[in-house]
């Protein structure tokens, strides 16, 4: 192994460790809630300082419940403390173009890896894609986007933290870890897409490549 794939892989484990350590550190009773979309249930978890789970629609709302009670044992259904990100998801599988950079999110340190690709993803906007490797080089570990991708992998907080906007350099979709796969990722794109104005689109948009929205005045707009 080179010295590069050495430190590649040290950066996967580490980043799908501090995830899995943090998702599951909390141990005292938490709220809890499931409610509707137009594309199936969705359920969440909170703790004092914002979210710390969201299931994406994929599951009946009464295995959705069964999950959350095993993840988080003794959690307490509280639907008043989730009115902000139910109704934010509701209209976002409806087709509108919401945002969610107001619900609060109880993050892993920003001092750790997998604290800074959740903070740095957070960041794309409705509607834009970027590839692993942006994203490594937006938290300044380029060549790092294998162990970006084992921290989106992990990531407790789809659509909020919106790992379905990271694709691959060259417009392949690449994985997503959430119930529903890849298939699910394609959905949300999609739904994104179809709320853009006309864009002229830097490559052929086919059954495995998705349309790339460089942000204006990005210094990463031309890089992977």
């Amino acid at each position: 192994m080179t010295r590069t794939g050495h430190f590649s892989g040290q950066f996967r484990l580490l980043a799908s460790l501090e995830v899995s350590a943090y998702h599951f550190r909390m141990d005292s009773p938490s709220p809890y809630a499931i409610w509707t979309t137009a594309a199936g249930p969705m359920g969440a978890v909170k703790s004092p300082d914002g979210l710390v789970r969201i299931v994406l629609p994929h599951y009946s709302a009464a295995d959705l419940k069964d999950l959350l009670a095993f993840e988080y044992p003794g959690s307490a259904e509280n639907p008043d403390e989730f009115a902000d990100i139910a109704d934010l998801s509701w209209a976002y599988f409806n087709g509108q173009a919401v945002g969610f950079d107001d619900v609060a999110c109880d993050l892993p340190s920003a001092k750790t890896f997998a604290g800074r690709v959740l903070r740095a993803c957070r960041g794309i906007s409705y509607g834009w894609t970027r590839s692993y490797s942006w994203l490594a080089g937006a938290i300044g570990k380029p060549g790092s986007a294998r162990a970006v991708a084992a921290a989106l992998g992990r990531n407790p907080l789809p659509l909020v933290v919106p790992c379905h906007r990271v694709i691959h350099a060259g417009g392949a979709i690449g994985g997503f870890s959430a119930p529903g796969g890849v298939e699910l990722k394609r959905r949300m794109l999609a739904i994104e897409e179809n709320q853009q104005p006309t864009k002229t689109l830097p490559r052929a948009v086919g059954p495995d490549v998705l349309p790339i929205y460089p942000c204006p005045s990005d210094p990463w707009a031309d890089s992977n």
